[in-house]
């Protein structure tokens, strides 16, 4: 049963992921106007070899950290509660810029080998990235899985970050003339609720446990 749960957690989480990328997110959208899945899958790609990379990290770090985590828990879930509140804000007051033809004119004179470099260095190069994952992996529930379901967590993880990132350049592609930047300054209102939400109920935990 644990199984089961931690595939659909995974699953769960690595949707969250794949939505709220921010540069790469908007990366994808302008691959999948250019070429649709023949353009997103180089950089879906790249994404998911970052993550992995990740998850490794991640398993490995958490073993030394989980019992300090649980120790202080009371403080991270108000550090937690902090950084999501952030988040949450720079989403709802976040203005995106439309697309540019010079932009999508180099996104469609990169290769596939290019457009998988690019999509791996802006997964690196960004911290809150190994941030995400090594807090995925410490707090509850994955904290309290064996290792054998960690790994069914993060596999799952991983090919839900890959499977939305495919289907976001695809829908891309598919609503080229619909999409603008006042619909996606809306969804990043829903993101930023969201994490206001998720930072509320770790407070909650805090204050009620």
């Amino acid at each position: 049963m644990e199984v089961i749960f931690a595939v659909l957690y995974g699953l769960l989480a690595g949707f969250a992921m794949s939505t709220a990328l921010g540069v790469v997110f908007f990366l994808l959208i302008q691959a999948g106007f250019i070429g649709g899945i023949k353009k997103g899958l180089p950089l879906a790609l790249g994404v998911i070899s970052g993550d992995i990379l990740f998850v490794i990290l991640s398993l490995k770090f958490s073993e030394y950290i989980e019992e300090w985590l649980l120790k202080y828990k009371q403080v991270w879930l108000i550090f937690g509660a902090i950084v999501f509140f952030v988040i949450g804000i720079l989403y709802l007051f976040q203005k995106q810029k439309e697309v540019h033809d010079e932009a999508e004119n180099r996104i469609a004179k990169m290769t596939g080998w290019q457009l998988w470099m690019k999509a791996f260095a802006i997964n690196l190069a960004n911290p809150a990235n190994l941030t995400w994952w090594i807090g995925l992996f410490t707090l509850p529930p994955a904290i309290h899985f064996d290792i054998l379901n960690k790994w069914v967590f993060g596999i799952s993880a991983v090919a839900s970050v890959f499977l939305t990132e495919i289907a976001i350049a695809w829908g891309a592609g598919r609503v080229k003339h619909k999409l603008n930047t006042r619909m996606m300054e809306r969804f990043h209102r829903v993101f930023g609720f969201v994490f206001l939400i998720l930072g509320a109920l770790m407070l909650y935990q805090r204050f009620a446990g």
